[in-house]
């Protein structure tokens, strides 16, 4: 619901790499390896669009791997609020001051430690499930995904457009 999402962002409101992995999956519709996969250069930032045209997939040994998604549907661009995109640009901003005091240059992954270091999608997986088991909420990081559609459909959008948002190639799936 609205109010569990303010719990969990009240929750990380100082954790800044954690609130953008979990806005970003909250305003879109994407996978969490889609969240995990997303670079600066996917986001359009004068036209409000992200697009979504890889995942990341976890290997055995710890090692991350990036691949193009399951499906053609899932190779998407989608519109997207200008709050997302305002603090999308003031992540950057901040990834590119941690980059001036590492000595790096900026970071292609939207999606860092401070550190500027991938994050393991598992990794965040199991933070968000020990915080809202701390907020007695029961949800896991792919279940924002549904969450996001159903708003979609609360506030009119056809199921044919949730379908394509979402990258569904059947609208039964949807």
């Amino acid at each position: 619901t609205n109010e569990e999402i303010e719990l969990i962002l009240n929750r990380f409101k100082n954790n800044k790499v954690f609130k953008t992995a979990f806005l970003t999956a909250c305003y879109t519709d994407m996978r969490t390896g889609e969240v995990f996969a997303l670079t600066w250069n996917d986001i359009d930032f004068e036209n409000n669009t992200i697009t979504f045209n890889k995942t990341t997939v976890e290997l055995t040994g710890g090692g991350i791997e990036f691949q193009t998604p399951k499906t053609p549907n899932a190779i998407r661009t989608i519109l997207v609020s200008q709050k997302l995109i305002d603090m999308l640009k003031d992540w950057k901003k901040q990834q590119q001051k941690y980059a001036v005091e590492l000595m790096e240059e900026d970071p292609e992954l939207v999606c860092t430690r401070d550190s500027l270091s991938h994050i393991r999608p598992s990794s965040i997986q199991q933070y968000l499930i020990k915080v809202c088991k701390q907020l007695n909420i029961d949800v896991h990081f792919h279940q924002i995904r549904h969450t996001h559609a159903t708003m979609l459909i609360q506030n009119g959008a056809s199921a044919k457009d949730v379908q394509l948002r979402l990258g569904h190639s059947k609208i039964e799936t949807t």
